[in-house]
């Protein structure tokens, strides 16, 4: 491929920032997270349909705790939403305006949210697959971000969306939260955030009920959102772009993933830690030589932009295409790990195109700020050429 049709394919790809600010490393955090997701569906999907007995296979383990890509998105949206605030209580620019702060929560993720919950719905109601009378009202709650507060379950339309409630329920304090950067001192505000994450850690896992409308809600997560919080006061005080790299940054950072590995592979008591780990992981991406290559990867950080698509709708692609796999004969006689393999060499070039092609109809028109304003403008040109 030539680099003009790279650079091409690239640009149709990109996401657009509506601060203009744009940091790659942090796309290619939300490849790891998205990736992670993918994989532990294909996962579900593979060992379900064929009643593989996954328990001792590496590989299979190892895609089972992908599930933990959902953690690895909210520290990265702890980041990207309280990163204006901290600038603003640093003085480096005015305090964004809620009214602003919430319609662009509503302009930029709501309208592909909402295109998904239709076309799926349609979808289910056509297939016989939910009963219309069952169908609308999880179709309002979904649509509304209330379905795990009133039935207790994640949507029957989406599955994934639960996460999505779980990310509003954050945006609706994330304001007040980041009056946290409004400490002047440095050492107390970390100290502050990182008891924050302390206490809401050991709330989720010894205080809050084990059930599923308590897992389903901001409580159980809000320690990896705080996780965010304290890396963009990291970034914004010690992450300049002049910072001197280092391979030491390296090695902690790999040092670091394999610890999350190792907890998610412990006793489950040890998922106290997690934040831990993670939170440094993610620091040693801007501080390591070839962790900022890595993540600054333009592969790497272009298909990380387009995660909130993939997350929409990956697992119907899995649904599609590996309903047609699961059919081939032999593969429960394969070992397990191989026949993951193969699941995920088929799926996720699949996943990637149709998910790609999905991001440019209906995600990117909607990354820009004034996507309402140039709407309003093209329909009142319109009607004043209609002939009356």
């Amino acid at each position: 491929m030539s680099n003009a049709w790279r650079d091409r394919i690239g640009r149709l790809l990109s996401r657009e920032t509506a601060s203009g600010r744009f940091i790659p490393e942090i796309d290619g955090l939300r490849f790891v997270a998205i990736s992670s997701v993918v994989l532990f569906h294909t996962y579900v999907f593979v060992v379900k349909k064929l009643g593989l007995d996954a328990g001792h296979d590496m590989l299979a383990r190892l895609m089972s705790k992908g599930g933990f890509g959902v953690q690895l998105f909210f520290a990265i949206s702890g980041f990207i939403i309280s990163l204006p605030f901290a600038q603003a209580y640093r003085g480096a620019q005015p305090l964004p305006r809620l009214g602003a702060y919430y319609r662009r929560r509503l302009t930029r993720l709501e309208p592909p949210y909402i295109v998904n919950l239709l076309l799926i719905s349609a979808l289910l109601s056509l297939f016989g697959k939910l009963p219309l009378a069952e169908l609308l009202p999880r179709l309002f709650c979904s649509l509304t971000y209330t379905h795990n507060l009133v039935y207790g379950e994640a949507s029957a339309i989406n599955g994934v969306a639960w996460s999505l409630e779980v990310e509003c329920q954050f945006y609706l304090i994330a304001p007040l939260l980041a009056k946290v950067f409004a400490v002047p001192s440095v050492r107390q505000r970390r100290l502050l955030l990182t008891a924050g994450i302390a206490l809401s850690t050991c709330a989720a896992q010894y205080v809050l009920p084990h059930t599923p409308r308590w897992n389903l809600s901001l409580p159980a997560h809000l320690d990896y959102f705080l996780c965010g919080f304290l890396l963009a006061d990291l970034y914004l005080l010690e992450l300049t772009p002049e910072i001197r790299r280092s391979h030491a940054w390296d090695i902690i950072g790999l040092l670091c993933w394999l610890i999350l590995l190792a907890l998610f592979f412990g006793p489950k008591g040890l998922s106290v830690l997690l934040p831990v780990p993670l939170s440094l992981a993610y620091y040693a991406v801007f501080r390591g030589q070839w962790s900022g290559r890595l993540f600054g990867n333009r592969s790497i950080y272009t298909i990380g932009g387009m995660c909130y698509s993939i997350y929409l709708y990956h697992t119907y692609v899995i649904s599609m295409g590996g309903g047609a796999f699961v059919h081939l004969p032999g593969l429960a006689q394969l070992p397990v790990w191989l026949t993951l393999g193969l699941a995920s060499l088929l799926l996720l070039p699949l996943i990637l195109l149709a998910c790609a092609a999905l991001f440019v109809v209906t995600e990117k028109p909607f990354m820009r700020r004034d996507w309402p304003g140039l709407l309003q403008s093209r329909w009142a040109a319109f009607t004043l050429r209609r002939p009356a």
